[in-house]
């Protein structure tokens, strides 16, 4: 079963609206971020919440593995603004959808710690 859910059955997770601030009024300070979407991995404790044009990999206990950002390079734009995201069911491997019709797959590192 998937810990992840969406209403067209692709396994991920899309929200409505995006775009930051620079606080919600509740002293917190620095720039917020909404939530776009959101997968969680089935067999590994790992899970991906896509805001804006970032992709943040946490562990279980918040804390960031790495964070895939908006670039650009010599092959062009690297990531879209984030509208989906979808673990493979048992390999480290995320697949990500974007507003402008792309989809990226990302492997994880064998060696990272979880």
């Amino acid at each position: 079963s998937s810990s992840s859910s969406s209403s067209s059955g692709s396994g991920g997770s899309s929200g409505g609206g995006s775009g930051s601030g620079n606080g919600n009024g509740n002293g917190g300070g620095g720039d917020h971020y909404v939530m776009t979407a959101l997968a969680v991995h089935d067999k590994v404790p790992v899970l991906a919440v896509g805001q804006e044009q970032r992709i943040k990999i946490m562990n279980f206990n918040g804390d960031q593995i790495s964070v895939i950002r908006y670039h650009n390079g010599w092959l062009g734009q690297r990531i879209g603004p984030v509208s989906c995201l979808c673990f493979h069911p048992y390999k480290i491997m995320l697949s990500a959808g974007a507003t402008d019709s792309i989809v990226s797959v990302y492997r994880g590192d064998q060696k990272a710690k979880v």
